[in-house]
């Protein structure tokens, strides 16, 4: 009886122990997240292609080029010694004012002043013994004595015969002072001076100072920078800027236009700029804005130059045509850095494709 009231026991024992591990097993899966059905994202329309365009318009076109000018003188001279000789003196600076006859520089002549000083007393002498040789031949034809006549006329012609040498040798002296003298032929302004000193050798001929008419003025431009000088014309409008204030000019001399003396030579002539009402406060050395108008046209079709494609010979916009894009070939006009002019192919207010 004991042994049967035992095993029921440890029956029962077992049965409430396994309950106890279900109730705790049940517990710990509700602590572990349940897994969730996948989400199947929306259905969205998608968006037709993007473009950016921009409206054919009408309206001024320029094509120009932008640079700096330096205003020269239309009128320079170069001067020099006729002679060598050794300076004597050179009384002018970089920039100066010079009068027209003004002696400039001078070459040690070998005291040539005091030979003209000398010859012109010799010449006065020669004035005065022509002056009495008249007188006496006058008195002699009065007399009537042939012979008398004869001997005033021939002391005349003596007189006459050295007064003329007289004036031929002060000429000569006068002239070899003119050679040895640098005299400014206008009123002017110094441009050049060469690097000489009081006793330097200076060869005939060689320039030594220069000098600009300041009151004929024009503008110099250098293109060696351009891709292309040789675009630049004669007579094409030039608008110039001198300290905020606006002159009208044109092009009147340029590489283009200018005489080739050899390989290349046309290539680096400046380009002349004439203004015909240059500002009085204009003077040679000031710097310059300048604009030369290549190319001007009123009332163009204008579109972005990056709206024009080429395809080797053939040049085309892509427009939209409603929602539709497509391709129209163009003849294009005027091209600058930023526009394009069309001649055919579009219309205004047409939209051209730029991206």
């Amino acid at each position: 009886m004991l042994l049967r009231v035992k095993t029921i026991f440890i029956k029962c024992l077992f049965i409430f122990v396994m309950a106890v591990v279900a109730v705790v097993g049940l517990s710990a899966c509700a602590l572990f997240p349940q897994k969730s059905e996948a989400l199947v994202p929306p259905l969205t329309k998608p968006k037709g292609e993007q473009y950016q365009t921009v409206e054919v318009k009408r309206g001024t076109i320029i094509n120009d080029i932008k640079g700096q000018g330096i205003i020269v003188s239309a009128k320079n001279y170069s001067l020099y010694f006729k002679m060598d000789g050794r300076l004597e003196s050179i009384n002018v600076n970089m920039g100066g004012q010079i009068k027209k006859g003004q002696i400039l520089a001078r070459l040690d002549a070998d005291n040539i002043d005091e030979q003209i000083k000398l010859a012109r007393l010799d010449l006065d002498k020669a004035e005065l013994n022509v002056e009495r040789a008249k007188e006496a031949l006058i008195n002699a034809k009065e007399t009537g004595d042939s012979a008398a006549i004869k001997s005033a006329e021939y002391s005349l012609e003596q007189a006459q015969l050295n007064l003329d040498s007289v004036e031929i040798n002060v000429d000569r002296l006068e002239e070899q002072r003119r050679q040895a003298e640098i005299i400014s032929p206008i009123n002017g302004i110094i441009t050049f001076k060469e690097t000489v000193k009081k006793g330097d050798s200076i060869p005939a001929y060689k320039v030594i100072i220069q000098i600009a008419d300041p009151n004929d003025l024009q503008i110099s431009f250098d293109p060696a920078n351009l891709a292309d000088p040789m675009i630049i014309k004669p007579g094409m409008k030039v608008n110039i800027t001198l300290d905020s204030k606006a002159i009208a000019g044109e092009v009147i001399s340029c590489p283009y236009s200018a005489p080739s003396s050899g390989e290349n030579a046309a290539a680096i002539a400046p380009v002349i700029i004439k203004a015909p009402e240059m500002p009085k406060e204009a003077i040679v050395g000031d710097n310059v804005t300048i604009n030369i108008i290549l190319a001007q046209k009123e009332g163009a079709l204008i579109v972005p130059k990056e709206a024009v494609r080429t395809y080797m010979d053939r040049n085309y916009v892509e427009i939209l045509d409603g929602n539709i894009k497509r391709e129209v070939d163009v003849e294009t006009g005027i091209v600058t850095s930023t526009e394009i002019e069309i001649l055919s192919g579009l219309e205004e207010g047409q939209q051209v494709i730029v991206k």
